[in-house]
């Protein structure tokens, strides 16, 4: 049997007990809330190899109901997870290479899973075509 590689360097799996902000509003309340309860859940889960110092790729998956999950922007929790991991888990923003998010129904509970691979100096990924490419190796 073929042992399936492993993608992502770290995966962080968060249960949150308030729902994450809706919008990207600095120093609000609730975003220093949430913000917090990452910072806590961090610690409380330290490894020893972060911060991450290369390029990074993250990979989001917000989940909630659906009342919740039709009224957030993806993009805005996408940055405030990406800000309540700023410092624990990478050191500047300028290491954010490639996002990914995406934002799933489940009734009775709110979450996020996030995915993080650290990209090697020799390594190159590719998810949309590079500017000057032929299309035809993009295009089913």
């Amino acid at each position: 049997m073929k042992r399936k590689e492993i993608f992502y360097d770290l995966v962080i799996t968060l249960e949150l007990s308030r729902p994450l902000p809706q919008k990207q509003t600095k120093g609000k309340t609730q975003n220093r809330a949430f913000e917090k309860e990452i910072a806590q859940h961090l610690k409380t889960h330290k490894k020893d190899y972060l911060p991450f110092k290369k390029r990074l790729l993250f990979a989001f998956n917000v989940s909630g109901p659906k009342e919740y999950i039709e009224n957030i922007d993806v993009d805005n929790v996408a940055k405030s997870l990406l800000d309540a991991l700023k410092g624990e888990v990478y050191k500047d923003d300028k290491q954010v290479y490639f996002l990914i998010a995406e934002k799933h129904l489940i009734k009775d509970v709110t979450a996020a899973v996030i995915g993080i691979r650290e990209i090697q100096d020799n390594e190159e990924i590719t998810f949309v075509p590079k500017f000057g490419a032929s299309l035809e190796n993009y295009i089913r």
